[in-house]
């Protein structure tokens, strides 16, 4: 007997299986397309039509590669997300700690006041999204939406350095200014005061007062426990402007490096 003919599309749905890889995934999203209704016209022609097993490879194939596609596109997602919220963070705070450094050229090099920072750097800054860290959860973000009594956000400013000199900081570069928090309004960092929320893996953004902003990894465990913050170094966080323990600490009743003079240290 005559061999049956084979189905065009089925042969068709086979060779675009095959080069589906090779156009972006176009030719297998038409391959599974093709291979399902050759598979249906060969049932309905009863035998009469050939070609099944071009068509179900084909399917297959392409089912399989667009399946792996898929896997791959949604973890390309789940880890993008977070690094661009990650770097929008960056630059909220870089355009936060632009703002007071423009504050303190406009006020005779004195940092803002601490119970009104966030409002006094409002004309510097060009939206209250950017008080905002577009990685909190969303419980903190639900109480942001509803909170009635103005506007909120999720960043602190360093006690020791509000209402003081720029000038008088010895150690501008390994001084915190701002760094992220729970959400408020005004908030005010410090030991024993908010401590860092790390909203990205596992650390938060920290802006200097020399206005540089980099990641900090957070920690709940010693050497850093005022504010339990730590660098990338793993060398704790300065409030008060003096640079890092030594090794060995300082010398019993000597004065923290960096703090100078009396007459030199920041005052309130």
């Amino acid at each position: 007997p005559l061999l049956s003919p084979v189905d065009p599309l089925a042969v068709a749905a086979l060779v675009l299986a095959i080069t589906g890889p090779f156009t972006a995934g176009v030719g297998s999203i038409v391959s599974l397309v093709f291979g399902v209704v050759s598979l249906r016209r060969i049932r309905a022609y009863g035998g009469r039509l050939g070609g099944r097993s071009h068509a179900l490879a084909g399917a297959v194939i392409s089912g399989a590669l667009l399946g792996v596609a898929a896997v791959v596109s949604v973890i390309s997602l789940a880890l993008w997300v977070p690094r661009s919220r990650q770097e929008q963070c960056l630059s909220n705070v870089k355009q936060l700690g632009l703002g007071t450094m423009m504050y303190c050229a406009d006020y005779d090099e004195r940092f803002p006041l601490g119970s009104t920072w966030c409002d006094g750097l409002q004309p510097y800054v060009r939206s209250l999204e950017l008080y905002r860290c577009p990685a909190a959860s969303s419980h903190e973000r639900a109480k942001m939406d509803s909170f009635a009594g103005g506007p909120i956000g999720t960043y602190a400013l360093n006690l020791d350095l509000a209402e003081t000199s720029a000038a008088v900081w010895d150690y501008p570069a390994e001084t915190e200014m701002l760094l992220e928090s729970g959400i408020g309004w005004n908030q005010l960092a410090g030991p024993g005061m908010v401590g860092a929320v790390p909203r990205h893996r596992g650390g938060a953004h920290v802006c200097y007062a020399d206005g540089h902003c980099k990641w900090c990894r957070v920690s709940s465990a010693p050497p850093a426990p005022e504010g339990k913050m730590l660098d990338e170094g793993t060398r704790p966080l300065e409030w008060t402007g003096d640079p890092a323990l030594p090794e060995g600490g300082y010398e019993p009743g000597a004065a923290p490096m960096g703090s100078g003079s009396e007459e030199s240290a920041p005052t309130k």
